[in-house]
């Protein structure tokens, strides 16, 4: 009985016994093999499964605001190959981009710059804009009010007059503004050219009819006069499309003399 008291007591002054003492150089070396690891995860990760992207502009407004942080489904058309960037390498593809869908895509003009547009023309469509409205492939898009919940995500102020609408074509509808009036137009030529800048019309832009080649893609944004897209640069390769987005994670804004703005209602806000 004393023999088993002793053991233990012997094994509970070896539990009490304190560890050595990491040195700096070990500590140093748990902190590397930590940042490797995550690296190793986080970096792959994020190149060929999930992302997410920072809305810089208003191309895409009212459906998506500057500030916007959304969140970007790699996978959507493929498997990448980890780390490439523009064109897509892809290990192996099982979808296609569709029309409607938002999509996050590279610049066709600087291949390091990623855009957010939203896709109104596939391979064999043919994409037309008569009097400012939207044709493809024979079929003009319908028009109708838009809410005013959709309309208060934009800051009027920045534009003035504006005009909002919802575009439904082949069952899909999505919220548009265009903006005729701001001063950014005057003394532009073609797709861009409109009324004078203080007249409250739609601007009468005419473009095409031009067919999509097979492989590529026409974009556009939602924000119709304030928008750099298929109508500037042309099309857009399918390999140049990066992944699709369906929904805002969460959005926040600095400005000068308002300090940090935080959209709460935008928050994991789905798009159509």
């Amino acid at each position: 009985m004393f023999g088993r008291k002793k053991h233990g007591g012997d094994d509970q002054a070896q539990d009490e016994m304190p560890k050595a003492k990491k040195t700096p150089f070990q500590q140093l070396l748990e902190w590397v093999k930590a940042f490797v690891f995550a690296l190793l995860v986080m970096v792959p990760l994020r190149s060929s499964l999930i992302d997410w992207f920072d809305v810089p502009s208003g191309s895409m407004e009212p459906t998506i605001v500057p500030g916007d942080r959304i969140f970007v489904n790699k996978l959507a058309y493929g498997l990448r190959v980890p780390l490439t960037d523009e064109p897509c390498r892809w290990i192996t593809k099982w979808d296609s981009p569709e029309r409607g869908e938002i999509v996050i895509c590279y610049s066709p003009e600087v291949g390091h710059i990623r855009l957010v547009k939203r896709i109104i023309g596939v391979g064999g469509d043919i994409i037309e804009f008569r009097n400012a409205k939207l044709i493809v492939n024979g079929i003009e898009a319908e028009y109708g009010p838009l809410e005013e919940e959709i309309q208060g995500q934009i800051d009027g102020g920045r534009f003035g007059i504006m005009r909002f609408a919802r575009e439904s074509i082949e069952e899909r509808s999505h919220p548009l503004v265009w903006s005729p009036n701001d001063p950014k137009q005057r003394g532009r030529t073609g797709f861009f050219a409109g009324p004078p800048w203080n007249q409250p019309t739609w601007t009468p832009s005419d473009f095409g009819p031009i067919e999509v080649p097979k492989g590529k893609v026409f974009v556009s944004g939602d924000s119709r006069d304030q928008s750099k897209d298929s109508r500037y640069f042309g099309f857009i390769d399918e390999g140049q499309v990066v992944g699709r987005s369906p929904t805002v994670v969460f959005s926040w804004r600095w400005n000068k003399g308002r300090g940090l703005q935080i959209k709460w209602d935008r928050f994991f806000r789905g798009f159509e």
